[in-house]
């Protein structure tokens, strides 16, 4: 008794990788997220704002960017109190902005006309 092999054409093999191409494409163009968490840490380092515990630095900045997302100014996360001290509040507040969560910032002004 002899086995018969059956063999697959190529062509209908590609019905399969046609839909990944849409997908991969999208993943290789697609924008990273701009949160920079070690620009925060090292935003902060340089500020002499002590990041011992890393997990709740982050957690403080990503706090403000939430409340500040939801409406409050940037004057009045500032004034509040977090787990770190009000002596480091602004340089808090200005890297959770600027490294964090930049989308809360205000647009930059038009350039002056020439």
């Amino acid at each position: 008794m002899a086995l018969k092999m059956k063999r697959v054409p190529a062509h209908p093999q590609r019905w399969a990788v046609a839909p990944l191409v849409p997908l991969v494409a999208a993943l290789a163009f697609a924008v990273p997220a701009r949160a920079d968490e070690q620009g925060y840490i090292d935003y902060l380092n340089s500020h002499g704002v002590p990041t011992a515990l890393r997990s709740a630095t982050l957690g403080d900045g990503y706090r403000i960017c939430a409340q500040i997302r939801e409406g409050m100014s940037p004057d009045d996360a500032i004034n509040q109190s977090f787990g770190f001290q009000r002596l480091w509040s602004p340089a808090v507040v200005y890297a959770a902005q600027h490294e964090l969560c930049p989308n809360t910032l205000p647009p930059a002004p038009p350039p002056p006309p020439q």
